[in-house]
């Protein structure tokens, strides 16, 4: 899916956050040109939004040409893993369908969240949960944690609000999925023997493991987390994308947009704020990866939080940033680098801890 319509600047990419926010200068040509600011977020937002909220869910879709598989199954994974080449570094693995379960757990609230699991036959007691990015799903969340699985994890990866099964109309981009997480972990604790719980997600998912980790995770429950190219703020993620996707200036086509969300997600824009949630620094122990060349979730939304990690001396925190990356393309295209890290950081916090 194209999402940016113009080119970036390196500039903008590395150090671009505060472009994004209002100063002096832009709050008074808001005002100057109010008419037009209000004639122009009203179009470009019905625009956004449409973006934003319209993708599958479930059922078939083309692909090869000709040939129909459900988007939300193991045969989908299997092509989005040919697509992005991973087949050359073992990807799919082959996970054996008697080792899998699908099944719905009940939120707090008694809503179904869609999860699949892949249990070891050794009756493993590590455990990681896979959180997809967004417009994906459960069975693509499996590419991120197939590591994990031939280490030895069992794994749990689910639908999260709006995508795939799980309930909701309207992404509100892993904001309430955050709420949702201790329901799944609660769910692992009460089946199985658990002894270690990571948990590793990209993009969205990224994004709604650090929102989770800073507001709901009870410490003791979570060993590690791994999160790769995500946004620190929601409110300036959009105000980037529309931006170079509509190629206006962002303040000209941005304004209410927080009421406007709001209508759709009944969810406050402003709370998907990490900055502001990272007074003490991430309490558990943190890999936090992004590539310099992501022009989607721009690099500059890892480094805000980086630069406030080393400035308070987080010794929870741990980072790998990879040059000529792309969004979502540590994977294919950093492969051995992005592996070396991840174990390297897992023996380090597993071995502390156990």
């Amino acid at each position: 899916m194209k999402v940016i319509n113009d080119s970036v600047s390196d500039e903008i990419l590395m150090n671009g956050y505060q472009k994004f926010c209002y100063s002096f200068s832009k709050i008074l040509l808001l005002i100057l040109l109010f008419p037009f600011v209000y004639f122009y977020s009203k179009k470009y937002q019905k625009q956004f939004f449409k973006f934003c909220f319209t993708y599958q869910k479930e059922g078939n879709v083309k692909i090869n040409d000709d040939q129909l598989v459900d988007i939300n199954s193991f045969d989908y994974h299997y092509y989005d893993c040919k697509i992005k080449e991973l087949n050359k570094y073992g990807y799919p693995i082959d996970w054996k369908k008697e080792n899998y379960q699908e099944f719905v757990i009940k939120n707090n609230n008694n809503e179904d969240i869609s999860c699949l699991a892949v249990i070891q036959k050794n009756k493993s007691k590590k455990w990681v949960i896979g959180f997809h990015g967004w417009t994906e799903n459960k069975y693509l969340a499996l590419r991120l944690v197939s590591w994990f699985y031939q280490e030895g994890y069992n794994i749990l990866t689910f639908d999260s609000v709006a995508h795939g099964k799980t309930y909701g109309q309207y992404s509100d981009t892993g904001l309430t999925c955050a709420q949702d997480v201790n329901c799944l972990i609660n769910w692992l604790k009460t089946n199985y023997q658990v002894e270690t719980i990571g948990l590793i997600g990209n993009s969205m998912g990224a994004s709604t493991i650090n929102y989770y980790l800073l507001n709901y995770a009870p410490i003791s429950s979570i060993n590690w987390a791994i999160t790769d190219c995500g946004f620190s703020n929601l409110l300036v993620q959009f105000r980037y994308v529309m931006q170079y996707r509509y190629k206006k200036p962002w303040w000209l086509i941005s304004n209410g947009i927080s009421k406007r969300y709001q209508k759709f997600t009944n969810t406050n824009i402003l709370e998907y704020d990490l900055l502001k949630k990272l007074k003490t620094g991430f309490k558990v122990p943190t890999l936090l990866i992004h590539g310099k060349k992501d022009d989607f979730v721009p690099f500059f939304m890892s480094n805000v939080i980086h630069n406030f990690q080393i400035k308070g001396n987080n010794k929870n925190y741990n980072y790998l940033f990879l040059e000529n990356i792309g969004h979502v393309e540590t994977l294919p295209n950093a492969h051995q680098t992005y592996i070396n890290e991840i174990k390297n950081f897992i023996n380090k916090y597993e071995m502390n801890n156990n």
